[in-house]
């Protein structure tokens, strides 16, 4: 009788415990999904897009078929204005150098402040959000954060052991994927293409997103 009440109340302990850590987890999954902690303290919102996001968004969509003159020299004037504005000199790659113009001309219309980066440098935007709490890895998508309008899509390539290319999500699709806008892209997906357009992306394809 007594070791029967014992087992009782050892499984009783063990399925309270168990209770208790799920909770736990289930809490914590919430509190990551509603908000990050940012370098200086402020919050923001991983479950809605940002007025800037929205923004960046709208702009990025509005240079869609800009593309390179003549193709494949990363050249043409509105390229060239990209790679100015992030103080590089023509003819570089273009990716990072749209994102970031979207996103400063974005914050320009909605006479915001932002310390969001000026770089054509994807590995630099990498380590910028990292610094200020603004990256969201794969595995933190994977644990049910959704990438949300305006969001800077990081792409890897393995055979350069880094990040390479760069888009603004402009919508969520179902069945994890989402449109982005890409510059120096084109119809197969390229890092090196010539053009700005809408791509549809894979989401466990990307590496990791940068909130915007």
């Amino acid at each position: 009788m007594l070791e029967a009440i014992v087992l009782v109340g050892v499984g009783g302990l063990v399925w309270t415990l168990a209770r208790g850590w799920a909770v736990l987890r289930a809490l914590d999954r919430l509190l990551w999904r509603r908000l990050r902690l940012d370098a200086e303290g402020a919050q923001v919102a991983l479950d809605r897009p940002t007025a800037l996001g929205r923004k960046a968004a709208e702009v990025a969509q509005r240079y869609i078929g800009v593309e390179e003159s003549p193709r494949g020299s990363n050249r043409g004037a509105h390229v060239d204005s990209f790679l100015r504005f992030v103080g590089l000199s023509p003819g570089q790659p273009w990716c990072t150098a749209f994102v970031c113009f979207c996103v400063h001309k974005a914050a320009d219309e909605l006479g915001a402040q932002v310390n969001f980066p000026k770089t054509g440098w994807t590995p630099s935007l990498l380590a910028w959000a990292k610094r200020e709490g603004r990256l969201v890895t794969s595995q933190e998508i994977a644990s049910g954060v959704q990438p949300q309008e305006g969001w800077v899509a990081l792409f890897y390539y393995p055979a350069l052991g880094r990040v390479a290319h760069s888009g603004i999500v402009v919508k969520r699709l179902p069945l994890g994927a989402v449109v982005t806008v890409e510059g120096n892209t084109n119809d197969d997906g390229s890092r090196e293409g010539y053009k700005v357009m809408r791509r549809v992306r894979l989401v466990r394809r990307i590496y990791a997103f940068v909130v915007v």
